[in-house]
């Protein structure tokens, strides 16, 4: 397990305890799912994060500086791509979702949510693409839900959740 590291002065004064309630707060955030996770990234050899946090690009497969974080792909981006570099499949999503990579509104259960490193190269495509995506509407962009407002107005959702009459028996 992990030991309390050397930086922390023992003495008493107010410096002391804001750096050892820090790292008691980081002691807590790191649980056993991460730590599994992180096992699993670090033994494979094509995934691993070195000491200048370099590892595999999901979106360009070069080996550079990334960042890992959760993004949605279809299954026509992770045939293209492959598996190699994904670090995890977290959801299958239910609803309509547009892909992070190709931009494209799916249906449902055709987008994945993953875990996956990008570049800073793509990271930045990814904010120009996200950016795009707030300006345009964000999920009122979705053609499904254009199309229903369209037939039935702004409140559709309501309309078709309320039944048409209950009957008291």
């Amino acid at each position: 397990m992990s030991h309390r590291p050397e930086y922390l002065p023992e003495d008493g004064s107010g410096q002391a305890s804001v750096a050892r309630e820090g790292y008691e707060n980081r002691q807590l955030k790191t649980n056993d799912i991460q730590l599994k996770l992180r096992n699993a990234i670090q033994s494979d050899e094509q995934k691993k994060v070195n000491k200048h946090n370099e590892s595999v690009c999901y979106g360009c497969m070069r080996r550079d500086y990334a960042l890992s974080s959760i993004f949605y792909c279809c299954q026509d981006c992770m045939k293209k791509r492959g598996t190699e570099a994904l670090y995890k499949i977290v959801y299958h999503k239910p609803s309509e979702e547009i892909c992070d990579f190709c931009g494209k509104w799916q249906k449902p259960y055709d987008v994945w949510q993953i875990n996956c490193a990008l570049c800073t190269k793509c990271n930045g495509k990814m904010l120009e693409f996200h950016r795009n995506y707030r300006e345009n509407g964000g999920k009122k962009s979705n053609p499904f839900t254009k199309k229903m407002r369209r037939k039935y107005g702004k409140d559709y959702s309501m309309l078709l959740k309320q039944p048409a009459r209950t009957i008291n028996l």
